[in-house]
């Protein structure tokens, strides 16, 4: 389940694990702003939401694809899955932040930009993995 030493300088899996799991920190303390200290930006609230979970979904499917080889079939289910949890656990978290209010459909935007950014990932991740494959078996 693991890659051959020789290709660890290539962007390792584990790399962006961890960047995906500092990028999920990240949100979570954004997240516990209270309401009265967010900044009032001009974009549309779900616009926000959407941008802020493009990197996320990239991120995750860039993981699974590296650790799994460019023939898996199920990266971008599995990325907006794990997209959709921490959306999920953002929001239950916002009802409990004072001046923020959980909404669902804050969740559907953070759900497609996951998807978003995991549709944006596949080609970009499966090209590296299949060159790390080549690589590998020289």
């Amino acid at each position: 389940m693991g890659y051959p030493p020789a290709d660890r300088k290539l962007w390792p899996p584990n790399r962006l694990l961890w960047a995906a799991i500092v990028y999920c920190c990240a949100i979570g303390v954004l997240s516990h702003l209270p309401g009265d200290e967010i900044p009032t930006i001009v974009i549309w609230d779900k616009a926000v939401h959407f941008l802020e979970y493009i990197p996320l979904g990239l991120l995750l499917t860039g993981w699974l694809i590296l650790r799994s080889g460019p023939g898996r079939r199920l990266v971008v289910l599995y990325s907006v899955l794990g997209v959709a949890m921490l959306g999920g656990i953002d929001e239950i978290h916002q009802a409990f932040v004072p001046g923020r209010v959980p909404s669902g459909f804050d969740l559907i935007a953070d759900v497609l930009g996951g998807l978003v950014g995991s549709l944006i990932g596949v080609p970009f991740f499966s090209m590296m993995a299949k060159r790390r494959a080549v690589q590998a078996s020289r």
